[in-house]
């Protein structure tokens, strides 16, 4: 699909940890500006020493707020569940 900037990606499960190959809150909000992502929820923190910790979920809220302000955002606790539209 390269170069097709019709393409809208509706959800994404965005790795928001900053640890071992994912990326940090910015990055992870930069990706959902450049894809140009409807819905994001953040995954992949706080679930060991080697990843961010609960403060990643706002972290990225905040950096979708400034760099893909469009983009809606769910974070999610340990054993919540979400429903996309």
């Amino acid at each position: 699909m390269r170069g097709n900037t019709d393409v809208r990606i509706d959800a994404a499960l965005v790795c928001a940890g900053d640890g071992p190959f994912t990326m940090g809150p910015r990055d992870a909000a930069l990706a959902c500006q450049m894809l140009g992502v409807s819905q994001a929820i953040p995954i992949h923190y706080a679930h060991n020493a080697a990843a961010l910790g609960p403060q990643a979920g706002e972290e990225f809220r905040q950096a979708v707020a400034e760099l893909s302000p469009s983009t809606m955002v769910q974070v999610l606790m340990p054993g919540q569940t979400a429903t996309l539209a």
